[in-house]
């Protein structure tokens, strides 16, 4: 049976190099003509020798080195009897000595990426759906504008504010064009164009919805804190979706930046609110809007519920300006 050495990079190191020993004698050290070439300062010209004897067990016998053969133990020894899995150290380098018939450890299977069918795009990253988005959006606004004109020249208006809002678009997509052509090399308008259109539907939208609510219940408060929140998701997604065609950032860096820019907006409304000086007055302030809905639906009283409401509202101003007298 033949014994291997292995070359270790370090005390129970990594291989570095593997030798078979298929003589009955065969040297180590640092000199050119030893089977067992080692590189370093502190092992012997020969260092020392593998040997066989005649009942095929195996030794390693110093040749008169300086450093001698050191074991595992840390004693120096002038001879080690070898078997599998002997490590000695000569000067600072270790070997270790393997049977040829040693079991080695199963082949690892390598992980080669698997080729995965290109995703179908999906309707809003198609041309036609983001051009669809615009259309949609400027139908939405003209729409708006048509039904909530009494004028006669409500044409015109409508057509002129849609055409501002278009206006508006290609300005606002072409600034994110423009930056993202520095940053990641590509254009992009129409992507732009398909966010911010994404965007105002959603503003619309919600918009919409708030005005509804409010005009069947004109004393609530949830319709503008809901409508709120809305304004600062849509912007955030605004954001978002703008930096996925400007910039390199991951999905969560942008939503970060995104909520950051809608923590900052709602930091601004906060301020203005705290220094709005409402002035007293005695106009009820209801929605604009007019609302083509069923009569059924349009809250309202009867004459004897308004009377008796304004009996009940004069008692109590009597009551409070007799006690102011």
């Amino acid at each position: 049976m033949a014994m291997i050495i292995e070359v270790l990079t370090g005390k129970h190191g990594t291989v570095r190099q593997r030798v078979r020993v298929d003589v009955p004698s065969m040297s180590i050290g640092r000199a050119l003509t030893n089977a067992v070439i080692l590189e370093d300062p502190h092992v012997d010209a020969v260092h020392a020798r593998v040997l066989r004897s005649d009942d095929g067990q195996y030794a390693l016998e110093d040749a008169g080195s300086v450093n001698r053969i050191e074991v595992l133990t840390g004693l120096l020894q002038d001879r080690v009897a070898l078997s599998d899995g002997t490590e000695v150290q000569l000067g600072k380098t270790w070997l270790r000595f393997r049977d040829e018939d040693a079991p080695v450890a199963p082949a690892l299977p390598l992980q080669r990426s698997v080729a995965t069918p290109a995703r179908a795009p999906r309707w809003h990253e198609r041309t036609s759906g983001r051009i669809g988005l615009v259309v949609g959006a400027l139908l939405l606004t003209g729409a708006e504008g048509w039904l909530g004109s009494s004028e006669l020249d409500a044409g015109t208006q409508v057509l002129g504010v849609t055409l501002g809002v278009a206006v508006a678009f290609i300005l606002w997509a072409g600034i994110w064009a423009v930056a993202a052509r520095v940053i990641t090399g590509k254009f992009a308008f129409l992507a732009h164009l398909a966010v911010i259109a994404a965007a105002w539907i959603a503003f619309d939208l919600g918009d919409q919805l708030k005005n509804t609510i409010e005009f069947f219940l004109p004393e609530n408060r949830v319709a503008p804190v809901l409508y709120t929140g809305l304004l600062l998701v849509v912007l955030a997604a605004l954001v978002s979706g703008h930096l996925a065609f400007s910039s390199h950032l991951s999905r969560v860096a942008r939503w970060r930046v995104g909520a950051t820019v809608s923590a900052v907006l709602l930091a601004l409304l906060g301020a203005f609110a705290l220094v709005d000086d409402d002035q007293f007055t005695s106009a009820a302030a209801f929605s604009s809007e007019i609302r083509t809905v069923s009569p059924s639906l349009v809250p309202k009283q009867s004459v004897e519920e308004f009377s008796a409401e304004m009996a009940d509202l004069r008692a109590d101003v009597d009551e409070l300006l007799a006690k102011n007298d």
